[in-house]
C-alpha cells in the first residue's frame, strides 16, 4: 500500500467528536483542565486555537473517546488581555500590506535581534527617542534637515572626510577654553 493510500485510509473514518461549551478550570502541564457539566477533562489546545485561554474562559472543546481539544475561546471571563502564544517560529504573510495598529501604542520586544528588511523605511513621528550602547550607520548618502536647533553633546567629536569638510552659515563660531588649532598646507582667512 502506498503512503498516499495509507494517509487516505487514516483520514477516511476519523473517530467522531462532539463540540461542547466548557469553562477553563486550570492547567495541568501542557494540557488545559476544562469543566463540562459536573466533570473535568484534560484537553490539548488545538493547533488553530490562537488566543491562549485564561481561567474561567468559556471555550469550545472538541471531545472524542480518547482525546479533547480546546478549539476556540468563545468568551473571556475576566478583563485579562488576550494573548496569542505559539510554540516555535511564526511567519505572517500577505499579498498586500500588513499593518499593526495600536491606539495606545505598539511594542516590539525580543531578547534576541529585531530585524527590519525593506526597500524603503519611513518614519513619521512627533518625538523620536532612542537609547543604545552603540549606534552604527552605513550609507551611500546621508541627508538630514533640521528646521530648528541641532545639538550634539559628547565626550569627544571627530569628523573625518576623504575629500572636503565644509561648514557654512551666516555666522560660524569656534570657541575653546584652552586651544584652537588649525593645521594645513595652506590656511586662508578672510
Amino acid at each position: 500500500m502506498s503512503n498516499t493510500h495509507r494517509a487516505n485510509a487514516a483520514w477516511a473514518d476519523p473517530a467522531p467528536m462532539s463540540l461542547e461549551r466548557c469553562h477553563i478550570a486550570g492547567r495541568d502541564g501542557d494540557r488545559w483542565l476544562v469543566r463540562q457539566g459536573g466533570r473535568v477533562l484534560r484537553a490539548e489546545r488545538a493547533f488553530g486555537c490562537l488566543v491562549t485561554p485564561a481561567l474561567d474562559d468559556e471555550v469550545l472543546v472538541a471531545i472524542g473517546d480518547d482525546d479533547a481539544f480546546v478549539v476556540q475561546v468563545l468568551r473571556r471571563a475576566s478583563g485579562a488581555q488576550p494573548t496569542i502564544e505559539l510554540d516555535g517560529d511564526l511567519d505572517v504573510r500577505t499579498g498586500g500590506a500588513l499593518r499593526f495598529l495600536g491606539r495606545a501604542g505598539v511594542t516590539l520586544a525580543s531578547v534576541g535581534t529585531v530585524e527590519v528588511v525593506a526597500r524603503r523605511l519611513e518614519r513619521v513621528v512627533d518625538v523620536l527617542s532612542a537609547v543604545a550602547d552603540r549606534v552604527s550607520l552605513r550609507a551611500k548618502q546621508s541627508v538630514r534637515e533640521v528646521e530648528g536647533l541641532e545639538l550634539t553633546r559628547a565626550g569627544e567629536v571627530e569628523i573625518r572626510a576623504a575629500k572636503e569638510v565644509s561648514v557654512r552659515g551666516e555666522n560660524a563660531l569656534v570657541t575653546a577654553e584652552r586651544l584652537v588649532k588649525m593645521d594645513g598646507e595652506q590656511i586662508h582667512v578672510g
